[in-house]
């Protein structure tokens, strides 16, 4: 693999729910290697943070992870159980959801 691996994922919607130290990372990292990726964190200067860089942020949970085939829930630990299940009634069945925690 010779491009990052990014043919790879070629055409996969990403978004990162909670995009402060650990998501916001993921978040970059996954723009940066060419992915179709949004963030969202409940914090607007964070969401602004992530604009700045170019990055898709859009104002709601629900705008963010519509039509994704995976998210990544990078909130604190508290704050799970709750994200979680906003974001599986915003996403269709076959999406991936997984912690990086």
């Amino acid at each position: 693999m010779t491009d990052g691996g990014t043919t790879r994922y070629a055409g996969v919607r990403a978004a990162v729910v909670g995009t402060g130290l650990i998501g916001g990372s993921v978040l970059l990292r996954l723009a940066d290697a060419g992915l179709d990726v949004a963030g969202w964190d409940p914090d607007l200067a964070t969401r602004a943070q992530a604009r700045a860089r170019g990055v898709a942020a859009p104002d709601t949970l629900e705008e963010t992870v519509a039509g994704r085939d995976v998210v990544f829930l990078g909130g604190p630990l508290p704050t799970l159980p709750r994200t979680l299940a906003r974001v599986a009634a915003a996403t269709a069945s076959g999406c991936v959801l997984t912690d990086v925690g």
